[in-house]
C-alpha cells in the first residue's frame, strides 16, 4: 500500500502537523523512544513523532518483506543449481559404469542421504543401476538419519546399499563426494618476512582465544607452501594435505573407474594470488561471513 504523502505546513514545506495552538516547534530527529512508546491520546507529543515514525515503521516492513523475497529466490536458486548438479552427476555416473562391469558407487560423507536416494531412483528408472551403492559414513547418528531416509525413498533398492566404515583397498565405478574437501581441517601457514610459521589458537592474559604463530619446522607443510606462496610478501594461507592427501589414496586405490569431487574453491593461481594475503578462512553467523573465526565460540549455529 503506498504511502500517503506528507502534509504541508503554513510554509508550505513538507514536515509534521502542529497539534495544537502556539508557534511550530522545531523539527528534530525522532529518538528511539519516540519510536517504541506512542502517546497517550490527546497528550502533547513531539511534531515529528506521527511522520517520523509512520515512515519508519514502513520502511521496516518494506524492507522486511523484501528480505523475505530475497532468501526466497537465493532458495529457489541454490534448489534449482543442486538439481542441475544432481542431473549432471546421474548423466556422468550412467557414462561410467557404461564402461566398468560391475561397478560400483561409493558416496563418502553422504549426509542424509537425500544424494543417494535420489541418484538410486534415477538410475533405477532407466535400467543402469550400480552393482552396489556403499556408504562411507563413520557417525551413527547420521547412518541412522540416512538408513530411515533410503528405506523410505527406495525400499526397492535395500539389497544394493551397504555402509562402509573405511575406504575398500580396491574400488571399481565411482567415487563421489559432495562439499567434503572443504570440511577437511586444513593448516595455516604464515609467511612474514623470511620466516615462516604456523597459525595456531591459544588462550590470551584474558582467558580468550587467540592466534598463536609457532615457528614453523622442516617438512611437508613447509615445502608445500614455498612451492605455492607467491615470491614475495608477507602471506598467510591454508596447506591441505590431509584433503589431498585422501585424494591421493582415492586415485591409487582405484582399479578402474573415475571421482566425482565437487566442492567450493578457486583454481590454483587464484587461491594463491599475490593480493589473497590473508588466505580464504572466514566463519559464518547468521547466514552472514564475519573475518573473526573467534566470535561466539562454541554457540550453536
Amino acid at each position: 500500500m503506498p504511502l500517503a504523502p506528507p502534509r504541508r505546513n503554513d510554509a508550505g514545506r513538507a514536515g509534521a502537523v502542529s497539534r495544537g495552538a502556539g508557534p511550530q516547534q522545531p523539527r528534530r530527529r525522532a529518538s528511539r523512544a519516540d519510536h517504541l512508546a506512542r502517546p497517550e491520546v490527546g497528550s502533547p507529543s513531539p511534531t515529528t513523532w506521527g511522520r517520523c515514525s509512520t515512515r519508519r515503521a514502513s520502511d521496516i516492513t518494506l524492507a522486511g518483506d523484501a528480505q523475505v523475497r530475497r532468501r526466497r529466490r537465493l532458495r529457489h536458486r541454490a534448489g534449482a543449481h543442486f538439481a542441475v548438479r544432481r542431473a549432471r552427476w546421474r548423466a556422468q555416473l550412467a557414462q561410467i559404469l557404461a564402461h566398468v562391469p560391475d561397478g560400483e558407487i561409493i558416496e563418502l560423507g553422504p549426509g542424509s542421504g537425500r544424494l543417494a536416494a535420489d541418484i538410486l531412483a534415477a538410475m533405477a528408472e532407466q535400467a543402469k543401476l550400480p552393482a552396489r551403492y556403499r556408504l562411507l559414513e563413520v557417525s551413527p547418528e547420521l547412518r541412522e538419519r540416512q538408513r530411515v531416509h533410503l528405506a523410505e525413498k527406495a525400499p526397492e533398492l535395500r539389497a544394493r546399499i551397504e555402509w562402509i566404515d573405511l575406504l575398500p583397498e580396491r574400488w571399481q565405478g565411482a567415487v563421489i563426494a559432495n562439499e567434503l574437501l572443504d570440511s577437511v581441517p586444513p593448516h595455516l601457514v604464515l609467511r612474514r618476512g623470511d620466516s615462516w610459521f604456523e597459525r595456531g589458537v591459544t588462550v590470551d592474559a584474558s582467558g580468550r582465544l587467540a592466534h598463536d604463530d609457532r615457528p614453523l619446522a622442516a617438512g611437508t607443510l613447509l615445502n608445500a607452501a614455498q612451492a605455492r606462496f607467491p615470491a614475495e610478501g608477507d602471506y598467510l594461507s591454508e596447506i591441505n594435505p590431509a584433503a589431498e592427501a585422501l585424494v591421493r589414496t582415492l586415485a591409487l586405490r582405484c582399479a578402474c573407474g573415475a571421482m566425482l569431487l565437487v566442492d567450493y574453491g578457486f583454481p590454483a593461481a587464484e587461491y594463491y594470488h599475490p593480493q589473497r594475503s590473508a588466505g580464504t578462512l572466514m566463519a559464518h553467523y547468521r547466514h552472514r561471513a564475519v573475518a573473526d573465526p573467534f566470535l561466539l565460540p562454541g554457540l550453536p549455529i
